[in-house]
């Protein structure tokens, strides 16, 4: 079983984009982990709008890359 993990940042509209994802994901036979580093796939749902936002989403980008999975940025 593929392990996904998720995080979600910003506005209410990216929290319920990203329950739904691994609601979907999870039907499909997705686990969802708690770890970045133990899973197959990561994802990071969320609003750029604001700047300290898209600071910290580029920071944290970098961080899930240097992991070597899949990553998904979606919002």
């Amino acid at each position: 079983m593929k392990k996904i993990f998720s995080e979600q940042y910003g506005c209410s509209a990216s929290l319920s984009d990203n329950e739904m994802m691994l609601g979907l994901l999870k039907e499909s036979g997705f686990e969802i982990g708690n770890n970045p580093k133990d899973s197959d796939l990561n994802i990071i749902v969320t609003c750029s709008v604001k700047v300290p936002t898209t600071q910290r989403m580029k920071y944290r980008i970098t961080e899930l890359t240097n992991l070597k999975k899949p990553l998904i940025v979606a919002g």
